[in-house]
This record gives C-alpha cells, sequence and structure tokens, in this order.
C-alpha cells in the first residue's frame, strides 16, 4: 500500500503539478515568443528537477518507515514469544532471564546504532525544514494575495508535506510502542522470576 502510495505521489501528482504551476507562471507573465523560445524549456526542466527532487525524498521515507517496520516486527516477534513464556505454567530461570535480556538488549543496540549514526540528525533538520514550509505554505493560502489556482496548490503542497511528516512521526512511534510492550512484558517476568526465588528461599528454609 504504501509504495503504491509512494509511486502515484512521485510519478504522478509531482510532475503534474509542477507542469501546471510553471506552465500556468510562465504562460501568464511572458509574451507567446518568449514562452516557445524559453519557457518550454523552463517547464520540462523544472518538472524533471521537481520529479528527481520527489523521488528523493519519498526514498528516504520508504526506507525509513521500513527500517521502522523491520525494527518493530523484531521486538513483536520477541514479545510473543515472551508472553507465551509468561502462560506456561513452567518457573523462569536464571537462564531464561539472561536469554530474555540478551535477545531484547541486541535489538536495542541495533536501534540505537540507526540512530545515532544517521537518522537522529537527519529527522532533525527534516523536522526543521518541514515545519517550516508548512507553516509558510499555509499562511500563503489562507492570508495571501495569489490567486484561487495557486492558492489551491499550495493546499494541495502543504497536506503532501504534512503527509510525510505524519509518516516519518508514525514509523518512530510504531516501535515506541513496541517498546513500551517489551517493557511491560520484561517487567511482568522479572516479577514471575523474582516470586519463584522467594518461593524457593521459603522452602528451604
Amino acid at each position: 500500500m504504501i509504495f503504491s502510495l509512494a509511486w502515484f505521489i512521485t510519478d504522478c501528482t509531482v510532475p503534474l503539478g509542477s507542469f501546471c504551476i510553471s506552465f500556468f507562471l510562465i504562460f501568464s507573465n511572458y509574451s507567446l515568443i518568449n514562452f516557445i523560445i524559453f519557457g518550454i524549456l523552463w517547464i520540462i526542466y523544472y518538472t524533471f528537477t521537481s520529479l528527481n527532487i520527489a523521488r528523493s525524498i519519498i526514498l528516504l521515507v520508504t526506507h525509513f518507515h521500513i527500517l521502522c517496520y523491520y525494527h518493530s516486527l523484531k521486538l513483536e516477534t520477541e514479545n510473543n514469544y515472551l508472553n507465551a513464556k509468561l502462560n506456561e505454567n513452567k518457573p523462569i530461570t536464571d537462564r531464561n532471564m539472561m536469554t530474555f535480556m540478551r535477545r531484547y538488549n541486541s535489538i536495542s543496540i541495533q536501534i540505537g546504532n540507526h540512530n545515532n549514526q544517521f537518522w537522529s540528525t537527519y529527522l532533525f533538520y527534516v523536522l526543521f525544514v518541514y515545519i517550516a514550509i508548512i507553516g509558510f505554505l499555509l499562511y500563503q493560502s489562507l492570508f495571501g494575495s495569489a490567486s484561487i489556482l495557486i492558492r489551491l496548490i499550495m493546499i494541495y503542497l502543504c497536506i503532501l508535506n504534512i503527509a510525510i511528516l505524519s509518516t516519518y512521526n508514525l514509523s518512530a512511534s510504531s516501535i515506541v510502542l513496541s517498546q513500551k510492550v517489551s517493557y511491560k512484558l520484561l517487567n511482568l517476568c522479572f516479577i514471575k522470576f523474582k516470586t519463584r526465588n522467594k518461593a524457593i528461599k521459603l522452602k528451604v528454609m
């Protein structure tokens, strides 16, 4: 679904929108001769440039979503495994606890490495830039002096930028939600483990 939506945005709406914007601005502000000599080449250049920029942005968004989905699946798999262990009547031993902690720690280290190496710095600039772009487009579309067509195009671009920014936030939040479930399960596992140890001590006494 996300790949079909990304293809539709990059290869359909962005070239069409770029072509309409450049055609309208150039055709309405220049003569027919200048439009034929310079405008057509500029429209083609602007359309292909916008297409390549959009593909680069959507590529990073898709890559980030796949990476977050991969980590979420790993955490969900471990959560299901731990939940099954908790539902068993068998006691949780020291070896079980060490195995659980090692597996969760390995996933956490992998997430931390990906975050520290690239994504934390990239997402900081993405958040800063997209908020500025959304604010500018929203202000110009509501309070600017442009024509109705330009305002509609700005509203469309604003919605598109909000969708991209929301994809980053929702993808990252999926990992956070999975980690919260992991913390609860590990806490229940630790409580069951401590209860078993207390029971053993009472039997010894």
